[in-house]
């Protein structure tokens, strides 16, 4: 599965070691006056409607990184119930 998603795009690996992908924006400081304090930079995320088409192209590789992360729990897990059952098999 992650071979097939690999190929699809190679950045994939990467959006599962790494975690979701989010779309922030930066916004800037904002200097003191004398009746104002300093306002530190900080991010915020971006509403849908301010996402680029790279930030689109991220988000939808995101949805398949988590895809093969299910894919490959749900085939991790079929082996190890596979295993518990040969054990109890040579068990009885």
């Amino acid at each position: 599965m992650m071979l097939f998603l690999e190929g699809v795009d190679p950045t994939i690996p990467e959006y599962v070691a790494n975690g979701p992908y989010e779309t922030f924006t930066i916004i800037v400081v904002v200097l003191a006056t004398p009746t104002t304090p300093v306002v530190p930079e900080r991010y915020a995320i971006k509403e849908i409607r301010q996402w680029s088409d790279e930030d689109k192209k991220k988000v939808g590789l995101d949805g398949k990184a988590k895809i093969s992360t299910i894919g490959i729990r749900a085939e991790s897990n079929k082996v190890s119930f596979d295993t518990i059952k040969r054990k109890r098999r040579l068990k009885v």
